[in-house]
């Protein structure tokens, strides 16, 4: 699908300059930029994305705005991963929700998203075919889930 790799990221820089978020994980450094997700994530806020959130599997992700750059590790829910397809988008869609909803400005406002899309990311990835999930309908379901405020340092 991929026929120009150098137009194909012309046209994705383009888009990404004027976008209020963009989400690029390790794939897609790997693919479009020779594998440097941190460079990938400066590049495009250099350009103009407003907010750039890098995914990178197990090693978390890393949320870069205008306050600042915030990170966060995968969160530890008991039960096993079952299948982390839909990660990623997991975790996009929690911080779109979290641009609409609390319009972070300060960067422990944007931890705290960030913190809540690594929930949301995590409790998908307890159920099988990526369907978003999240921490409290885990506990709808009978499962177990704890997450303390104090350890996450919010």
């Amino acid at each position: 699908m991929l026929r120009d790799r150098v137009e194909f990221v012309r046209g994705f820089e383009r888009l990404a300059a004027s976008a209020a978020v963009v989400k690029v994980g390790a794939d897609d450094a790997a693919v479009l930029y020779d594998g440097d997700l941190d460079a990938l994530r400066t590049r495009l806020r250099e350009i103009g994305a407003a907010a750039v959130l890098a995914t990178a599997g197990a090693d978390g992700a890393v949320l870069d705005v205008e306050a600042g750059i915030v990170s966060a590790p995968i969160t530890p829910l008991p039960g096993a991963v079952v299948d982390t397809v839909g990660a990623g988008d997991a975790t996009l869609a929690a911080v779109a929700e979290g641009l609409i909803s609390a319009s972070p400005a300060a960067l422990g406002e944007w931890r705290v998203l960030l913190l809540r899309a690594m929930d949301i990311a995590a409790a998908t990835c307890r159920a099988e075919g990526g369907l978003l999930r999240t921490p409290e309908s885990l506990a709808d379901t009978g499962a177990l889930w704890r997450v303390t405020q104090a350890a996450k340092g919010i």
